[in-house]
């Protein structure tokens, strides 16, 4: 299963009553994020360790959290801003400054 296909399961599978409800599912959100690219990213050392594989790996990871959104949005999901701008995956990920170096030395 794609990583957007995993994204929206788990967003439909939500029922959101409170606020607690939808931070769970966020943080369940970010993680299946970080089960996905994690295991990727090409040990140290190794031909593919490159800054420039890195950061495409991230990216193909940014692009399913939108590709998500963009299905959300057509469904007309009604939580969908949950999941735009200072929430989305990658404004998160950039907000860490460890994270965010990481992505920009792509490493």
């Amino acid at each position: 299963m794609f990583l957007d296909e995993k994204l929206y399961n788990r967003v439909k599978e939500q029922e959101i009553i409170s606020a607690e409800d939808a931070k769970q599912m966020m943080n369940d959100l970010y993680k299946i994020c970080e089960d996905h690219y994690k295991p990727l990213i090409p040990k140290p050392g190794t031909p593919e360790a490159t800054c420039k594989n890195v950061r495409i790996l991230l990216d193909r990871t940014f692009t399913s959290w939108a590709l998500c959104v963009k299905k959300l949005e057509k469904e007309k999901y009604i939580f969908v801003d949950l999941l735009k701008g200072n929430t989305s995956y990658k404004e998160a990920y950039l907000a860490v400054p460890e994270l965010k170096a990481i992505y920009d030395r792509g490493l």
